[in-house]
């Protein structure tokens, strides 16, 4: 272990009200004197976590921190980041877990000069370990890095949303107070596009560590209007994040520009009361009134023309 750090590989788990997921969590770690293990409970309820009993608590390397602000998970993976003393860190959501091939992964690059090293994404029915979707977004940028794309790498460093499934220098994040929004969803976006753009160097791996463990009827599977106000808010954050690094002519600055749009379309349409915040919200950040409307003009038009080609779809298969 380097002088400067007292572990080599410190893992960070926000937890709340799923103490036997968290069980098998932390079970799937690597016990190693060179790994410390932090847990942050974000105010569980006394009902549901014995907090006398707490899972791992006092065991060797393993720290647990009792966050009762409930400020949610991107302040109690920020607490983590202040709390760790490992060169290296590794995020992980408590139901969430991950694969024998953890080991593999922490002796090849412990000694590693990049900033992060990236992993595909593996993601499985919680209780059925079945797969639970064909593709996912780290997993289409990971593809994209290792055939060889031209915007490969671009896509790997910023449209690698999830904190998990990679190794980050913890002097990267650091050296630019990269932190999590301390807001209720998608909170880890911002924290993983910041890391990706001021990293000086990435490795990409084709094998993946870390199993998202989908449970049904989750945050992340609900799309209601505050969600979408929340999906507005977060993606043009990133598109001005973009537009200040030149890189505002980047095909991911096209892919949030599609996003941010589409949803608004879709908020217009169904009357959402929220329709109104998204618009005022990009212009805060000081998207033209112009700009804007072109954009749902446009978003309207790509709208009629879906909606016709699957009504003749319709016609030609009837």
């Amino acid at each position: 272990i380097s002088m400067d750090y007292k572990y080599n590989f410190s893992f960070i788990i926000p937890h709340k009200n799923l103490p036997e997921l968290l069980r098998r969590c932390v079970s799937s770690i690597p016990k190693r004197d060179d790994v410390q293990i932090i847990i942050v409970d974000d105010n569980s309820d006394p009902e549901i976590v014995d907090f006398e009993h707490f899972p791992f608590l006092g065991d060797k390397n393993v720290e647990v921190i009792f966050d009762k602000s409930g400020k949610r998970q991107g302040h109690a993976r920020n607490l983590g980041i202040d709390r760790a003393e490992g060169k290296w860190l590794i995020f992980a959501d408590s139901d969430d877990f991950f694969f024998y091939s953890i080991n593999k992964a922490l002796d090849e690059n412990v000694n590693s000069d990049v900033d992060i090293v990236h992993f595909k994404a593996t993601v499985l029915n919680s209780e059925t370990y079945l797969p639970y979707v064909k593709r996912c977004l780290p997993d289409d940028s990971v593809d994209r890095y290792l055939r060889g794309d031209r915007d490969g790498e671009l896509y790997v460093r910023l449209r690698y949303p999830a904190p998990w499934g990679k190794l980050i220098r913890s002097s990267l994040v650091r050296e630019h107070n990269i932190r999590f929004a301390e807001i209720e969803r998608l909170e880890d976006m911002q924290f993983s596009y910041q890391c990706g753009y001021y990293a000086k160097s990435i490795a990409v791996n084709d094998y993946s560590i870390y199993c998202y463990a989908q449970r049904p009827n989750t945050v992340t599977r609900t799309l209601e209007s505050q969600s979408r106000l929340t999906l507005v808010k977060v993606d043009s954050d990133f598109m001005h994040f973009l537009s200040t690094k030149d890189l505002g002519n980047s095909p991911i600055y096209q892919d949030m520009k599609d996003d941010v749009f589409n949803n608004l379309e879709e908020m217009r349409k169904t009357q959402d009361t929220f329709y109104n915040q998204a618009i005022a919200y990009l212009k805060g950040l000081g998207f033209t009134n112009e700009f804007i409307d072109k954009n749902l003009k446009k978003q309207k038009v790509i709208d009629i023309k879906t909606s016709i080609a699957k009504h003749l779809s319709f016609i030609m298969r009837h």
